[in-house]
């Protein structure tokens, strides 16, 4: 017999969730699973960059739906994130093998671990967005607001995830759009996580399945567009007129530098300034002696200014890496700011104790060394060392110092991976959008290469060439609005996102009383 108290027809309880059967669930692992594909699919360096504009809907129709529950958000957002991750990185475990000297199954295990921790971001990025739904009524006048009101705070909060989450491989959603030369424009406004803000909103409206939502992604995707065209034509007609550089790769084995003063030689009548790779010299360039007299003596033979890496001592027996200009004497040095996590230096190492077993390239210290740009050729260059450089507005405090151009001194050999090089320099490339300003990078290894303002390519050395190449670049003194504000998308998604609370703890309060 039915309750006198309620209908048969009514609910038990009001609010409980129906029983997701298990042709639900399968369907929704596979939409996760669409998304890590998607963004693996979008990808640089071979990917196809408008991809990443859809590839976060399935994942977004799955997590804002009404019943969503927050555990299934977190664990489909993890899978999403495992699955990219597993595809981005696969040079991974046979790098960690080897500069472990482990097994490759303890590489793997490795390798396993670090794709957890980094998909751990997609899990709270998926409660973020879930967090983010609007009410999907069948019928609400208020739709197409309430859900472009959603895309807002899912953008936000994707952003200040990606500044915050502590990452070894620093990767944003903005990154997929560095090889496309119109898309990528945007990152002279609000950086690369502007652009990854943009991706997510686009992708939030779109799986709101609005007419008007489909409407406003459109008109996003339009203006990026038309802005990149536009700038891309204003600067069309710039001449280089700036200094030669000369740009030396060997990528010798055994560590010697000798092939790269034979290279220097034959490049120098052709340049204005010689610029080798990072850590091309085992060595203290620093110190009196035989090295820096050799280094003296090639830079007065050149007649050019001499600039490469090599190690400098620092405190407790620890070292630096380090850059270093010869104009034939010793004039300048700068160091190292950003150590790479487990390559140079081990994280949380006095809070993880196992972890104190892992073996790095040497103990490291990070320099503080100030912003002052790099004097060099007759101008100044804003400098920075291997992954400084994949670092969202990395050279912006030095841009506004005055430098008119960008210098990166990598070393790409420990990957062993073309791959993984060829991703280094495409997530490099976007820091030569952001500030308007040529970027020159030189490898041991490869790729070394050269970018005008536009994020374009215009000289290179493949990876796994022995060469040398000299071309002229262009000094600017413009500063880009990101350069003027910084990471300010990031800073109002902060904001949005507090004002979010403050209005939902004041309606709360109000349905209290």
């Amino acid at each position: 017999m039915s309750s006198p108290l309620r209908p048969p027809s009514t609910p038990a309880r009001a609010g409980r969730r129906p029983v997701q059967r298990g042709g639900s669930k399968t369907r929704d692992v596979g939409l996760a699973a669409l998304t890590g594909l998607g963004l693996l699919v979008a990808a640089p360096p071979d990917g196809v960059p408008v991809i990443v504009f859809v590839a976060l809907v399935p994942l977004c129709s799955v997590v804002q739906r009404r019943h969503a529950s927050w555990r299934r958000a977190a664990a489909l957002g993890w899978l999403a994130g495992a699955l990219f991750y597993a595809g981005l990185i696969p040079w991974l475990p046979a790098t960690v093998a080897r500069l472990q000297d482990v097994s490759g199954a303890q590489g793997i295990a490795w390798s396993a671990l670090f794709i957890a921790y980094h998909a751990a971001q997609f899990s709270l990025a998926a409660l973020a967005l879930r967090l983010a739904a609007h009410d999907r009524a069948s019928v609400d006048p208020h739709r197409a607001w309430r859900a472009a009101h959603a895309a807002l705070l899912a953008a936000g909060a994707w952003i200040v995830l990606e500044w915050a989450y502590p990452k070894v491989f620093t990767w944003s959603l903005g990154s997929a759009l560095g090889p496309n030369r119109l898309l990528r424009q945007a990152a002279d406004i609000a950086g690369v996580y502007g652009l990854a803000a943009m991706v997510v909103a686009v992708n939030a409206l779109l799986a709101a399945r609005c007419a008007a939502c489909a409407a406003v992604a459109t008109a996003v995707l339009v203006a990026m567009t038309t802005y990149g065209a536009h700038r891309v034509a204003a600067d069309s007609g710039a001449v280089a007129s700036g200094p030669r550089i000369g740009m030396v790769q060997d990528g010798s084995a055994d560590g010697s530098w000798q092939p790269y003063a034979v290279r220097s030689l034959a490049l120098a009548a052709r340049s204005d300034a010689i610029v080798w790779p990072e850590s091309v010299l085992r060595g203290y360039a620093g110190d009196a002696g035989d090295l820096r007299d050799s280094l003296t003596r090639l830079a007065a033979r050149l007649r050019r200014p001499l600039v490469l890496g090599a190690l400098d001592h620092g405190g407790e027996g620890r070292e630096r890496n380090a850059v270093f200009a010869f104009t034939p004497q010793m004039s300048a040095v700068r160091y190292k700011r950003q150590l790479v996590p487990f390559g140079e230096y081990i994280p949380a190492a006095n809070w993880l104790p196992w972890l104190r077993g892992w073996r790095t390239t040497g103990a490291f210290e990070a320099g503080h060394d100030g912003v002052a740009p790099l004097p060099f050729a007759g101008s100044s260059a804003a400098l920075a060392v291997c992954v400084e450089a994949i670092r969202p507005g990395a050279f912006n405090d030095q841009v506004r110092a005055g430098a008119g151009w960008l210098l990166n001194l990598t070393d790409d050999s420990w990957f062993a991976s073309r791959r993984a090089a060829a991703q280094h320099l495409e997530m490099a490339r976007l820091r030569a959008v952001e500030t308007h300003r040529w970027l020159v990078r030189v490898s041991h290894s490869g790729a070394s290469a050269i970018f005008d303002a536009r994020g374009d390519l215009v000289a290179a050395l493949p990876f796994g060439a022995a060469g040398a190449l000299s071309h002229r670049i262009a000094m600017r003194r413009d500063l880009t609005w990101y350069v003027r504000g910084g990471d300010w998308p990031v800073a109002a998604a902060a904001v949005l996102w507090a004002v979010e609370i403050v209005r939902q703890w004041a309606r709360r309060s109000r349905h209290v009383e």
